[in-house]
């Protein structure tokens, strides 16, 4: 290149040296239509979408771009990861124990081991979801790969895991409440007094203690209680209530009114679940089959295959989603069938509880 051509190349004054605008800042003070869109078929959605994809030279903005943006809560990464653990370990473990006592130890190990290897790749495909679909929000993610229908299934399993989850708990108390009181007040049979009575316990409890801690707004306060797995309910009630909220109230303000109205109507259909239901292994195999298989195999499948648009439908990635997908529908199907032949030929009966 000749001195003639040399002269005309433009050189930008180093940012360090000349203390001039980053090229980061001259981004950040662009207007809106002068800015990059991010390379998302989503990107235009909604503004949590454009907090989660951000990253590299768009991961900074401005505090005024964060304003209308979803902010997650303030609770401390500790406390929600002893939160969640205190809650899939108290009445899991209850699962666990039954699935041993009817398979064996060998065999409850190889099953646990598959289920926590499909648990996993659950997990990957989710999360290449989200980033593909431009949002966390499992809902969300339903509507933007199938429209209102994708939304309200994703809901309703939501929904029906929490109340499972909500309901062992109760059952606990309806049945090893009385046992606990009777052995305390030192009575060797029951008297058939109210307070022995498991459904009336049942009823105390949610209104006396559940109720009151499922209208906190901040959850993270209850994780100082969470060594009672009691409390690992009042996170499946805000779960649901919050859910339901933003289904049927997706722009309203908040209300304290509303707000309570949800959580009293949930605990009451849970009261009364819990009350006519007689066994709580029903509630663990009907909600294990439905809902929690459309949750880890049949939903993070199906938005995979939906929305990541990148991947050819031979790759190797859609092919296992695909046989993913597979797999879920087969062991719903199969886990209906068994549980509904289990209850036309062994009816329920409240002594196996």
């Amino acid at each position: 290149m000749d001195p003639m051509e040399l002269s005309n190349v433009n050189i930008e004054p180093d940012d360090e040296s000349s203390g001039g605008e980053s090229t980061q800042d001259s981004y950040t003070g662009m207007g809106s239509s002068e800015k990059a869109a991010i390379s998302s078929q989503f990107a235009n959605e909604d503004a949590e979408s454009q907090k989660f994809l951000t990253n590299g030279f768009f991961g900074e903005k401005k505090l005024a771009d964060y304003d209308d943006e979803h902010h997650p809560g303030t609770t401390s990464f500790g406390m929600s990861s002893f939160n969640l653990s205190n809650a899939i370990m108290g009445s899991g473990i209850l699962g666990l124990s039954y699935a041993m006592a009817n398979t064996g130890i060998i065999l409850f190990i190889i099953m646990l081991l598959a289920v926590a290897i499909l648990s996993l790749y659950s997990v990957h495909l989710l999360l290449k979801t989200s980033k593909e679909g431009g949002s966390l929000i499992y809902e969300k993610l339903g509507e933007k790969a199938f429209g209102w229908p994708g939304k309200i299934g994703a809901f309703i399993s939501i929904t029906m895991q929490n109340i499972g989850a909500m309901s062992s708990y109760l059952f606990i108390i309806k049945y090893e409440l009385p046992e606990v009181i009777r052995a305390f007040m030192g009575l060797e049979e029951n008297t058939g007094e109210w307070y022995l009575n498991g459904n009336y316990l049942v009823i105390l409890v949610s209104v006396g203690i559940i109720l009151p801690l499922s209208l906190l707004k901040n959850l993270g306060y209850l994780g100082y209680t969470s060594g009672f797995s009691l409390t690992c309910m009042v996170f499946f009630v805000s779960v649901i209530r919050s859910s339901v909220t933003t289904l049927l109230f997706p722009k309203r303000p908040f209300s304290w009114i509303r707000h309570f109205l949800i959580a009293a109507m949930i605990i009451i259909l849970n009261n009364v679940l819990v009350i006519l239901v007689p066994t709580i292994k029903y509630i663990f195999g009907f909600i294990g089959s439905s809902a929690a298989t459309m949750l880890i195999f049949i939903l993070p499948a199906a938005f995979y295959l939906r929305l990541v648009k990148k991947e050819s439908l031979r790759s190797p990635q859609k092919v296992g989603a695909l046989i993913f997908l597979v797999i879920g529908i087969i062991f719903m199907i199969g886990s209906m069938a068994l549980i509904i032949l289990d209850w036309i030929y062994d009816p329920p009966n409240s002594k196996h509880h």
